[in-house]
């Protein structure tokens, strides 16, 4: 039986498969990051949809840093949330690609193999109205509420068909809102949109105290 362990705690256990290293996509790997501006930044944070509690407003991006011993113990470092670590088992354990996520109605989480790194990955975690919040911020009131809800379908690396089971629509409607978003947008595909935002999510999840 492998387990994890809570930094600060006593181990417990947790059933995990057979630990292995995740090969990064060739688009996430490619996918030129964005300029980053600190001001739209820091208008993101007091959008509309974090701004009524400014508590939420810092702490809406994080990083929760964990390593992996060999016999599949999760160590996570600085937090003894018990919710975080069953969240980055199953995450390992159903996919160990980068950018495997998880999407409802609180928060955005995605996941961030570093096999070559002091630590081996990395949950980012965001509430989900701030992301909302900085897609608005972004792009304006271009976008529909579904074209919203699909975009973080993306971010949390949810494929198109699964998206449509997820909102019981048919296939051919999610690609028929993606092809209508992208070119409202000016993205080749989700995948490059995609490496847009989260490299923005990214940089504030690290900017936060």
């Amino acid at each position: 039986m492998a387990g994890y362990r809570v930094a600060g705690s006593p181990a417990q256990t947790l059933p995990l498969s057979a630990s292995g290293e995740g090969k990064p996509s060739p688009g996430a790997k490619s996918a030129p990051p964005p300029a980053i501006k600190a001001a739209a930044f820091t208008e993101a944070f007091h959008h509309p949809s974090v701004a009524t509690d400014p508590k939420r407003a810092y702490g809406s991006f994080r990083f929760v840093a964990f390593t992996q011993s060999d016999d599949s113990e999760i160590n996570i470092i600085g937090t003894e949330d018990l919710d975080l670590v069953m969240l980055i088992a199953e995450l390992l354990d159903r996919d160990r690609s980068l950018g495997g996520g998880v999407l409802d109605d609180e928060r955005l989480c995605v996941l961030f193999r570093e096999p070559m790194g002091k630590r081996q990955g990395r949950l980012l975690v965001a509430d989900r109205r701030a992301a909302e919040g900085l897609i608005r911020h972004e792009f304006g009131e271009r976008l529909t509420g579904r074209e919203v809800r699909l975009i973080l379908q993306s971010l949390a690396g949810q494929s198109l068909q699964l998206s449509a089971v997820r909102d019981r629509v048919s296939i051919e409607t999610k690609k028929s809102q993606s092809k209508s978003m992208l070119s409202k947008l000016g993205f080749p595909d989700l995948g490059h949109l995609r490496a847009v935002l989260l490299a923005q999510i990214a940089a504030l999840a690290s900017a936060t105290p």
